[in-house]
């Protein structure tokens, strides 16, 4: 799926890779809560990732408590909580007020359908996009993808969708299956998104079901570029001869020629002289001759980038 991103910016002014940081939590009931990603998240790479992520699951086991306070709270038996319920909810209990305003909530984005009370689906879908960095672009994909599954123009309180709609849509509309399918964990048969087993799914479902998958494939990828800068930080220490935490041109060129894991890192099948002196000046982007950790890592971000855009293979 498209994560909706422009135009790869230059190396000055791209920031590195969200770096290791210590989470801050607050507290419902018993379980700790991470703070959503802030700007500080951006940075120069640590020598060791820590994503600090909790798992998905029991990030929703947060919100279903964080849910149930609220409706505690406002002494509310309905399915739905409204905005009554929630301005009162979060006057009275600080724990609560303090993770909804956390992450930038309001009664207005988390009623998504526009119904005037928010399912525990919407509630959950919104903190899974915020803590787990799913786009907008995203959202209105799932978004359009629903209206045209439903058939509805607008998606709104009441509207919902049915097992056969569903199965005919997949065979007739060859767009809505690939983006089904396009992503692997992606699970997409009708019973994974009928959370409540009553034989349709509501926009609320269809939502948080979305989310679960795309927040189960954003912790994937993580990993995987934590893996990436694992290796990173590997081969910039064997092409760091004299371990002064900086390369030369010809330690680069040492490490390339004597290498078969540096040659492979850096898609070089046979040492280059001029390749290599190429990839050093790519490297070294103030120009002082050496290159830092800081400035390798740069381009490794780069290079996942490029490859999540769809720019072309990996390559460094």
């Amino acid at each position: 799926m498209s994560e909706g991103k422009g135009k790869l910016e230059g190396p000055f002014t791209r920031e590195v890779l969200r770096h290791n940081q210590q989470a801050v939590h607050g507290k419902i009931g018993n379980k700790q809560i991470r703070s959503p990603p802030s700007k500080s998240r951006q940075g120069t790479l640590d020598d060791s990732l820590d994503l600090s992520k909790p798992p998905v699951e029991d990030f929703i086991e947060n919100c279903r408590q964080v849910f149930a306070d609220m409706h505690a709270s406002a002494n509310n038996e309905e399915k739905g909580l409204s905005k009554k319920d929630v301005l009162h909810a979060l006057a009275n209990d600080k724990q609560t007020g303090d993770f909804y305003r956390r992450y930038g909530a309001s009664f207005k984005l988390l009623d998504s359908d526009k119904s005037g009370t928010i399912t525990f689906e919407e509630f959950t879908s919104f903190f899974l996009c915020k803590e787990y960095d799913i786009t907008q672009h995203q959202l209105d994909e799932v978004r359009s993808v629903f209206k045209q599954l439903s058939g509805s123009k607008k998606i709104k309180g009441g509207v919902s969708l049915k097992k056969r709609a569903f199965i005919e849509a997949l065979v007739k509309n060859e767009k809505i299956k690939t983006w089904m399918v396009e992503h692997n964990t992606f699970a997409y048969s009708f019973a994974s998104m009928d959370l409540n087993d009553d034989s349709t799914v509501t926009w609320g479902e269809f939502l948080l079901w979305f989310s679960k998958q795309a927040a189960a494939h954003a912790m994937a990828e993580d990993k995987a570029e934590k893996q990436i800068y694992t290796s990173a930080k590997t081969i910039f220490n064997l092409c760091d001869k004299n371990g002064d935490k900086k390369l030369t041109l010809r330690e680069l060129k040492g490490a390339i020629s004597k290498s078969a894991h540096v040659q492979e890192f850096f898609k070089f099948p046979t040492p280059s002289a001029k390749r290599t002196k190429e990839l050093f000046g790519k490297l070294d982007m103030n120009g002082d001759k050496t290159v830092t950790f800081q400035e390798f890592s740069i381009m490794v971000k780069e290079a996942i980038n490029t490859v999540k855009n769809g720019k072309r293979k990996p390559s460094f």
